[in-house]
């Protein structure tokens, strides 16, 4: 399990195609919206929308984050979780060895 950008697909579609790997399930990609890719071409692979976070606990902590990051905005502060450079600071920060346990 991990992100789509974690991922190499062009050595993913060889395995697959070379029988290495039996089989994948995707719901993350390497590039978001998938487009053009040799994954959307082979029979042993089973793509999806990206569903992980559809529960009702997960989606009421993304709202409180979400309004939390309104509140610090509006309140002349900055974001709890900014984007930087197109990756979440959130993420960064766990990269760095500093992740948060909530939100």
């Amino acid at each position: 399990m991990a992100r789509g950008s974690v991922v190499d697909e062009a050595a993913l579609c060889e395995a697959l195609k070379t029988g290495t790997i039996r089989g994948a399930a995707l719901d993350v990609f390497e590039s978001e919206p998938l487009t053009d890719s040799p994954l959307t071409a082979l029979p042993n692979v089973l793509l999806s929308p990206h569903a992980g976070s559809a529960t009702r606990e997960t989606r009421a902590v993304m709202l409180r984050l979400m309004l939390d990051n309104v509140r610090a905005v509006l309140g002349g502060g900055a974001a709890l979780t900014p984007v930087v450079h197109g990756v979440s600071a959130g993420l960064l920060s766990a990269r760095q060895g500093n992740s948060r346990t909530e939100p």
